[in-house]
């Protein structure tokens, strides 16, 4: 679809969508919300009656929905986990690791270390709604490295959740780390109204 829109058109509507996802601080609300940000974007005349010039009307919201909006949400998820891994990994063991390596695992970030205490931690990069996703990450990278676990040794897991949308109820976030921590993952919150660790 981006095809048809010329080039410095593409590039001032998506930098018209950018501006006023930030200051409608589109990344912190809920469906509902940018569900009505959305309709409006779609009947901005910098918009979505510039968009509609070269395609359907009918695929204009879908355009700056897939084309767009993902985009720029990616993009902000992509930011709050530029964090340092290790400041992280230490949070998430309470000691001093040693990075080994980095890898990506479909567009995931997976980080290796060495703790004090010579097990290893796994650290997985990703996004708060799908941590499912990011905890199978961590197990497949495990699968896949020769000499994981290490013989006398274990390997322990952490999540590094990025939270781009609302953010999570205090009751969600609890049942989340309830249930990573029943099968031994520690878990850290990143949010896009305050980058620090919960």
């Amino acid at each position: 679809m981006s095809a048809k829109l010329p080039p410095n058109v593409r590039l001032q509507v998506k930098s018209a969508v950018y501006e006023r996802a930030d200051e409608f601080r589109y990344a912190e609300r809920n469906r509902v919300e940018n569900n009505a940000f959305l309709n409006d974007l779609v009947k901005d005349p910098e918009i979505g009656l510039r968009i509609s010039e070269f395609i359907p009307r009918e695929k204009v919201r879908t355009y700056i929905k897939d084309g767009i909006l993902n985009a720029y949400s990616k993009q902000r998820q992509a930011v709050l986990l530029c964090a340092d891994p290790t400041v992280i990994a230490h949070q998430a063991c309470g000691q001093n690791v040693e990075h080994i390596e980095t890898t990506t695992i479909k567009s995931s970030k997976v980080h290796l270390f060495r703790r004090e205490d010579n097990d290893y931690l796994v650290l997985v990069e990703g996004n708060v709604l799908k941590w499912e996703t990011a905890l199978r990450k961590a197990l497949e990278f495990i699968a896949r490295s020769p000499g994981l676990p290490p013989e006398n040794h274990k390997v322990h897991l952490a999540l590094n959740l990025a939270s781009t949308g609302a953010p999570l109820t205090e009751s969600d976030r609890k049942a989340i780390a309830r249930a990573l921590d029943f099968i031994g993952v520690n878990v850290i919150f990143l949010y896009t109204t305050d980058p620090g660790l919960y």
